[in-house]
């Protein structure tokens, strides 16, 4: 999108994805208690953020950097590049986020079929607290072992599951 800065995109499926998933995404973050629960693709782009991280731009960069993140490219870093790339089982790292913080990041890969398309990236602040307290299971490391399902994605072909 011109004139935006951070620089803002937008694809053919920025506005469904962003309908079908945004909620979805928003529930995540809020189950796990982290500070973000996106899907970006092997490029980096992130069609959709959380709805209070995707507001409208200003004009001024310090104040969209941290409040629009949406339908951004997220691909300067190692650490960016590699987390939508991994296409096996998961990738935990830690590094610093444009914004200044220091994030522990978890990257799953995701395949539609058959494809991989990206990556479920989670992310902690380090050395955050958790914000819950665990359901079903231990604390390991300090981290809360939890289970999420993300149910009502809707698949390429239009079916749920």
């Amino acid at each position: 999108m011109p004139g935006t800065d951070p620089q803002e995109y937008r694809t053919s499926y920025t506005g469904a994805f962003t309908q079908e998933l945004q909620a979805v995404l928003d529930q995540a973050r809020a189950d796990l208690g982290s500070s973000y629960a996106v899907a970006v693709d092997v490029n980096g782009y992130l069609p959709a953020h959380h709805s209070d991280l995707s507001l409208p731009p200003t004009g001024d960069p310090r104040v969209d950097l941290p409040r629009s993140r949406h339908q951004r490219i997220y691909f300067t870093l190692d650490t960016e590049r590699r987390r939508v790339r991994k296409t096996e089982s998961f990738l935990l790292q830690t590094y610093m986020r444009d914004t200044g913080e220091i994030m522990n990041d978890l990257s799953l890969p995701i395949h539609l079929q058959g494809r991989h398309w990206g990556a479920l990236v989670m992310g902690t602040r380090r050395n955050a607290s958790s914000r819950r307290e665990p359901e079903d299971g231990p604390q390991i490391g300090g981290y809360e072992h939890t289970r999420v399902r993300l149910g009502g994605f809707r698949g390429l072909d239009g079916s749920r599951s």
